[in-house]
């Protein structure tokens, strides 16, 4: 079985607004290094479209990036990706890593709403026992789009509340 969030589906703009956000900002260059990295750290995020030659896209990726950002003489290498196979870095967050960090914090998901359309819900709701109309849900989050007014409310919601 895959994994229940389809990263693939994503697109490279959400694929990145996602990695951004769980590497708080960080990269693509980090000095002190991440996660018990030795810094600098170069940073990589790729989003590698569904082709037959995956594997290659992302070693060329990270080729050029290691290339672009040799000037900061990276200590190490930590690559964010869709892709399963592997490419020789220090650490790499892959489309298993990067679901389990998506499936433990919440407050992720409410920053990148975008991922909610890429879950499959089928994978944790029983439709037969629930009187949620799963498929629904599921056609909606995918075409969900967040707005400012969305944007809005989460920051009236995560505010303290007057006493």
């Amino acid at each position: 079985m895959g994994t229940p969030y389809r990263l693939d589906e994503l697109g490279w703009l959400q694929f990145e607004r996602l990695c951004a956000e769980i590497l708080g900002g960080a990269g693509p260059i980090v000095d002190e290094g991440l996660e018990g990295l030795p810094g600098p750290t170069l940073v990589v995020i790729a989003w590698v479209r569904r082709t037959a030659h995956r594997a290659r896209q992302l070693r060329n990726i990270v080729a050029r990036a290691r290339d672009e950002w040799a000037y900061a003489a990276p200590r190490s290498v930590m690559v964010l990706t869709n892709v399963a196979e592997g490419v020789d870095v220090d650490r790499i967050l892959g489309p298993r890593e990067l679901t389990e960090i998506v499936a433990s914090r919440p407050e992720l998901r409410l920053r990148v709403p975008s991922v909610l359309g890429i879950y499959d819900v089928r994978s944790t709701v029983d439709a037969s026992r629930s009187t949620l109309d799963v498929d629904a849900a599921a056609e909606l989050a995918r075409v969900y789009v967040p707005t400012r007014a969305y944007a809005r409310t989460r920051e009236v919601l995560a505010a303290p509340s007057p006493r």
